[in-house]
């Protein structure tokens, strides 16, 4: 567990403050796997898309609720291991839904409507993954990352 101090503040459209919340190194995260990490109590994931970004989204498939940690990404795009549903990391769209359940047209266009991963501001700042999340500059944020 680490407590990471919290850097400019800002604030979000319903007038709560932000803050760039500092997560780790661009460099500890790998190409391949999304990594589980809880912030404030809140179970996220962060991936890699290319070799100089990455993005933070919601720890859960929207499918069944499975936890992402550790799910594979590949071609900028994280698969949920159970069912194989699979989201876009740049913006959380569903790229293909369950294999379980064969979907197409309107009743396919729906579903990727309603279950996008959400996704959290993430920016790559000299090689440091940051964070754009509701606090205080001086508060310190429980970043608890699964490597």
């Amino acid at each position: 567990m680490t407590n990471y101090p919290s850097t400019a503040s800002e604030q979000s459209a319903d007038q709560s403050p932000m803050i760039w919340l500092h997560i780790c190194s661009l460099a500890k995260i790998p190409p391949n796997k999304a990594i589980g990490l809880t912030i404030g109590g809140q179970r996220l994931v962060i991936a890699r898309c290319g070799d100089d970004n990455a993005q933070i989204l919601q720890g859960h498939c929207t499918h069944m609720g499975v936890p992402l940690d550790n799910a594979r990404v590949k071609n900028c795009a994280v698969t949920c291991w159970l069912h194989q549903s699979t989201f876009s990391v740049a913006d959380g769209a569903v790229i293909q839904w369950t294999t379980v359940v064969s979907l197409t047209g309107p009743a396919l266009e729906t579903v990727k409507a309603k279950n996008a991963l959400r996704t959290f501001e993430t920016r790559v700042t000299d090689g440091e993954v940051l964070l754009h999340w509701p606090g205080q500059p001086d508060e310190s944020i429980d970043v608890q990352i699964r490597f």
